[in-house]
Order: structure tokens, then sequence, then C-alpha cells
């Protein structure tokens, strides 16, 4: 039976975007991590070689996931419950604007064209939108719920939550292209930095699935903790990090192999997951504890809990250079 919106909401449902983007300099920190704060209606803005927050910017009711183009120097952030995505300014942190997205905008992504591609949950397509004018330019039919979605150079990759498959977006033509059947309730979704590789959480199987994206085909399933909710990569692509919500831990691959090097314990409910662009530090959104885990990758092991709004489920590392 699917849930209605209110229903998946409640019941902790959510996608969350985790994700690196470079901008250029504006800051005097390198890198900021933005926490998309369910409950608390805000984003936290934390500082990451302090380790602390540095400013909180007040959203529109349950924001869910989150997007980031360099380019544009903005921030997208979905509203399911209402309809609309907002849009900040990544300079100044405050919000430009908002726009209605007709359906249930959910997992978010921005393609290499300025142009936002949005799950809907409950229409079960991707609204394909000009990121500057907000304007729909094409609506492209999925699977059953999608939810998280990534974009690469050439194709974006969508997991379809009550459909067990990733859809294969063509971006040059905005159709699929394919269908990858993976493992029961997918939700989120990452991309190797060489796009040969998605790696696909199924959140009611307790795996993850690896795609081969040249076929692209399912290559194999990784066992991991309870209810994977989120994934996140190095831009080296060495290690694999996986957020188990049920279990309270990460699970740490190995890419070369897909061994599990270790389990670590984290906060509770944990879900959005980034790893710094060093590949030596993950930051892992914890929902029930309202905080961020850092786990030192090397020695695997968290070292440090930063505070944040209420409710913290999706995260972006930003790095701003020199």
């Amino acid at each position: 039976m699917r849930c209605s919106v209110v229903t998946w909401w409640r019941t902790g449902l959510l996608f969350v975007v985790s994700l690196l983007v470079s901008f250029p300099s504006v800051a005097s920190s390198s890198e900021r991590l933005f926490v998309v704060n369910q409950a608390g209606s805000s984003i936290s803005v934390i500082d990451v070689e302090a380790m602390a927050v540095t400013d909180t910017i007040s959203v529109a009711t349950a924001p869910a996931a989150i997007a980031a183009s360099a380019k544009m120097r903005r921030i997208f952030i979905t509203h399911p419950e209402r309809s609309e995505v907002t849009v900040l300014d990544a300079d100044r942190l405050t919000v430009e604007k908002t726009f209605e997205v007709k359906g249930t905008p959910f997992g978010i992504a921005v393609d290499a064209d300025d142009r936002l591609l949005i799950s809907d949950w409950n229409l079960h397509c991707v609204h394909v939108i000009d990121a500057v004018s907000g304007t729909e330019i094409v609506r492209i039919p999925v699977g059953q719920s999608p939810a998280g979605i990534v974009a690469g150079a050439q194709f974006a990759y969508v997991a379809n939550r009550e459909s067990d498959s990733v859809s294969v977006i063509d971006l040059s033509t905005l159709q699929v292209s394919a269908t990858v059947d993976v493992g029961r309730a997918p939700f989120a979704i990452a991309l190797s930095s060489d796009e040969t590789q998605a790696y696909v959480a199924n959140v009611q199987a307790s795996t993850l699935s690896v795609i081969d994206t040249d076929v692209p085909a399912k290559l194999r399933d990784l066992e991991t903790g309870k209810l994977p909710y989120g994934i996140g990569l190095p831009p080296n692509g060495a290690r694999i990090v996986v957020a188990n919500q049920q279990s309270g831990t990460a699970s740490i691959f190995a890419r070369d192999g897909f061994e599990l090097q270790h389990v670590v314990r984290i906060g509770d409910y944990p879900e959005g997951v980034v790893v710094a662009d060093d590949g030596r530090k993950a930051f892992i959104a914890n929902w029930f504890s309202d905080d961020v885990s850092v786990i030192d990758l090397d020695a695997a092991r968290e070292i440090a809990r930063i505070k944040t709004g209420k409710g913290p489920r999706g995260l972006a590392l930003i790095r701003f250079n020199p």
C-alpha cells in the first residue's frame, strides 16, 4: 500500500542529498557545510575548519533535499509538502526566492546546463526546470515514487523507491534510456567521480547496489546496516560511506573490491552523508540527535559532533576555492 506524502513524511521516509561543490573564494574558511534541518525549518551553516555553526538561515516548512550550483553560486532546497523550491544565495547566505513545482518535489540535482532535475514522489516523474527562472521545461516519466537523484555529465540516475529500480535519463534527449533493477526500496543514490559506477541504498533490503553505468546493469549487492538512507563518496572514489538509519552506524566500504572495512557508531538515525575533498573525513547528519557526526575515515572513528537545528537530514559540503 502506498503512503500519502503526509504519512511518508511523518514516518521518516525522507530523501536527503549530499554533495561536494566548488565555489570561488568568498569566505574566511575554504569549506562550508550546509545542513537541512527538517523539523527546524532552517539551514545550519558550518565552518568546517572551526567545526562550528556560523549561521542559521530560516526557510519554509519541512525542507528536504539540497543541491548546489557552483557556476550560479546558488543552493536549491525542496519542500515536498509545500510544492516549492527555495533558492539561497551562497555568498550572502540569504533566501533569494522560492518558486512553485506543481507536484511533490523531492530529490534534487543540478546538471551542467543549469537545469534542476527534481524527482516527484507522487507524480512519478522527474521535473526538468530552468534553474534561473524556475520554469518547467519538461516532465520525464520514471518509476514509482522516485526519490534520490544524481546528475553526471551525460546521464542522470533516479532511484524509484516503489519500483525497486533506477531510471537512467539521457540528458541530451531528456528521456529515460534504461531501467536497472536493484534491491527493495531504493532511496539514496550516488555517482563515482569517473561516472563508471552508481551506488544505490536499498532501505528495506539493507543493501547497497553497485551499478555499472556503461552497460548499465547491477554488478552486485553489498550488505549494510539496517535502513541505509545516505551515501557519500570522496572525489578520488577510494571509499563508499553508507549511513544506516536504524543501526545508528556508518558502513565504510573500499571501492576497490567492495570490502567492508569498518562499521562506526555515530548519532541517532543518521541519514545524509558527504565526504570531504581529501577523502579523510565524512560528515553525517543525525536526524534524532540534532547534530552532525564527523568521522575520521583513516582512523575509522567519530572525532566530533556538531550541534545543528532540529531534525537535520540532508547536507552539502561546499568549497570556496582560494
